[in-house]
């Protein structure tokens, strides 16, 4: 078997180890040897940081705190982002859910009742309120709020810092009180474990790759809502229910990480035949005819003069079998060889042209990279049409994407717009208690032909039902 530490290049651009040799202009490999290096070939697998182990009594101890692991390694969410990356398109169709959660923007609403009887409804009314406002831009509402979308989106999960003012010390200065939240990177936060109650008491905050940062993470207690003045500083913890998940919820493409992991490789493929293309020929030398071809010539073992001889040995096949015109593309290989008084040949040099199966296995990778990426866009929660992606060769029409965008706005973003807002409002209400009916909420937006309307759009934000 060829040893790798010995293979040199020698004239001619050809890789020997003096057994084995790779003949460059004709893609040939030759073997002098009989041992075939796929015997002993590594068994590839997939390393599954992606599942939570089912097991009570799960935690990760610091400082004598208890916590609650993101993931097997407690690394969740830099492993999948490390998946993603090495994916096409994931990140391109988790970027276009983003942007439709957050189509439309925001605004301030009060809900109120219209109509009677049965009729009766609650819509929401546009407030403009300059002092909300103002404490919404202080707080950089706008950043938190796209943060939110990316963790919610990516990991389903969305932690956000609360923290109160300095006036709040002051009793004397009520009016000024103020709660201002701020969205923690989810790769960064960590649940305590319940504790006997099933209560989640703390909040652990850290670079979790980091040794020094992961030996003393930031600890923030849950936020007390009964009491949110309690704490200078208290975490509100929002998520997606995953179920048989107690702590951290989970997006919902993680089950097709083995298909997300494929498609990786399927370029890779192609890229490899293109830069390195397949063999096309076999050469194999009996060692024995190789002896007495030496012994022929008188050339010793293991000499100078055996290394020459091999080279040019090599380079005269490389040149007969290298085509280099299209005079050359139909040469014929003619050669001799002997029966045994067992009928056998007699062992000596074997030129086999290799099945060359490569637009044939092309064919069927990118066949399969089409069903992977169905997978993958059903994985996402996305409709086709909203994903970018060709469909059997076609583009989605402007009708299909207008029908999808309507859909998905009016079903699919609802329950995460609420999830992301939520400490929102809460803050809202206890910041200005006179002003407890006004809400924060997201316009929605309708997308129409233009023989209703030549923006091709309307806000139907006040005529939504809350």
């Amino acid at each position: 078997m060829s040893n790798k530490r010995n293979i040199s290049k020698m004239a001619g651009d050809i890789w020997t180890d003096g057994f084995t040799a790779i003949l460059p202009r004709s893609a040939a490999g030759v073997c002098i040897m009989a041992d075939n290096p796929r015997d002993n070939r590594q068994q590839v697998g997939y390393d599954n940081k992606y599942l939570e182990g089912l097991r009570t009594n799960n935690y990760v101890l610091v400082n004598g705190y208890k916590i609650s692991p993101n993931g097997p390694m407690n690394t969740f969410p830099t492993d999948l982002r490390r998946l993603l990356d090495a994916d096409n398109n994931m990140h391109g169709m988790l970027r276009t859910k983003i942007d439709l959660l957050l189509a439309g923007g925001t605004f301030l609403y009060r809900p109120i009742h219209v109509g009677e009887g049965r009729e009766k409804i609650i819509v929401r009314e546009p407030v403009f309120d300059d002092e909300i406002n103002d404490w919404l831009e202080e707080s950089k509402f706008d950043e938190s709020l796209l943060q939110a979308a990316v963790d919610f989106t990516y990991v389903e999960n969305v932690f956000t810092l609360f923290s109160r003012n300095k006036f709040s010390r002051l009793e004397n200065f009520r009016d000024k009180w103020r709660i201002f939240p701020k969205t923690i990177n989810a790769e960064d936060c960590r649940l305590e474990v319940m504790d006997e109650q099933g209560v989640i008491n703390h909040v652990f905050v850290a670079d979790w790759l980091d040794a020094e940062s992961r030996a003393m993470p930031e600890r923030y207690p849950m936020l007390d809502r009964s009491d949110p003045w309690k704490s200078p500083h208290a975490m509100w913890f929002g998520r997606f229910p995953s179920f048989a998940s107690k702590y951290y919820g989970r997006p919902q493409f993680v089950g097709a990480e083995k298909y997300i992991s494929l498609a990786g490789l399927i370029p890779y493929w192609h890229q490899d035949n293109i830069q390195n293309t397949q063999f096309k020929w076999h050469i194999e030398i009996d060692r024995n005819w190789w002896v007495q071809l030496l012994n022929n010539r008188h050339i010793a073992e293991g000499s100078e003069e055996e290394t020459k001889f091999r080279h040019e040995f090599l380079a005269a096949i490389d040149e007969t079998l290298f085509s280099s015109t299209a005079e050359n593309a139909a040469k014929r290989i003619h050669s001799q060889f002997s029966i045994n008084a067992q009928g056998n040949p007699v062992p000596g040099l074997k030129i086999t042209a290799l099945e060359d199966n490569t637009e044939k296995n092309s064919k069927a990778y990118l066949d399969l990279y089409s069903t992977v990426d169905a997978v993958k866009i059903s994985a996402v929660g996305l409709d086709p049409a909203l994903s970018n992606t060709y469909k059997q060769g076609n583009m989605s029409s402007g009708s299909e994407k207008m029908h999808a965008f309507n859909i998905h706005t009016k079903v699919v973003a609802p329950i995460p717009r609420r999830i992301i807002l939520s400490p929102w409002n809460f803050a809202l209400r206890v910041n200005f208690p006179a002003k407890n009916d006004i809400c924060i909420g997201f316009r929605d937006v309708e997308l129409n032909t233009q023989d209703k309307g030549k923006e091709g759009s309307a806000d139907v934000s006040a005529l939504a039902n809350e």
